[in-house]
């Protein structure tokens, strides 16, 4: 399951830094990942539309198909409006995983509790929103630290899925 993860957020980073990244074994003429970020225009039955600036697109959802909204979740609690990031397989019309309201925000720690901690941007581009509580569990990865690093007054970078008003359940969290 981490794996898979880290593998989703290096994807993620690959798309949004464009061709000029490439990833371990990857060549630059290899075939792009079947990836989509937009907004969901419709959901009927076993599918959903995706919106974007190249226009909307239908993919259908499986039982294979992994939904992540902080938590795995069914296609019923996916909505209208929500932003989304899926992968696709074969012939890109059946969504393989789907991340829902994913962000990925920087920050400085202000607070640190049992399960959670708060960290404070200035909204800038990249930075929190003010005051976000960040949201921990046991599929939380923290990359090329640990959960002991964490200290008031450290800068560190969030990605995950926005659960509520300013709460995030994190899927990866760097301490710098």
């Amino acid at each position: 399951m981490y794996c898979r993860r880290l593998v989703q957020v290096a994807l993620w980073l690959a798309f949004i830094t464009g061709p000029g990244l490439t990833l371990l074994g990857q060549t630059s003429d290899a075939p792009s990942p079947c990836v989509d970020v937009g907004l969901v225009a419709a959901i009927h039955g076993d599918s959903l539309t995706v919106k974007n600036d190249d226009g909307t697109k239908v993919y259908r959802v499986d039982d294979k198909t992994e939904i992540t909204r902080g938590v795995t979740v069914s296609l019923s609690k996916v909505r209208v409006g929500d932003s989304v990031m899926l992968w696709c397989a074969g012939d890109g019309s059946i969504a393989t995983d789907i991340l829902v309201n994913f962000t990925h925000w920087g920050g400085t720690v202000t607070a640190i509790y049992a399960h959670r901690f708060v960290i404070y941007g200035k909204g800038r581009v990249g930075e929190a929103p003010g005051h976000v509580t960040v949201l921990l569990d046991g599929k939380t990865n923290f990359d090329q630290c640990t959960i002991k690093d964490l200290r008031v007054g450290r800068g560190v970078e969030v990605s995950g899925s926005v659960m509520a008003a300013k709460r995030v359940q994190a899927t990866m969290v760097h301490i710098y």
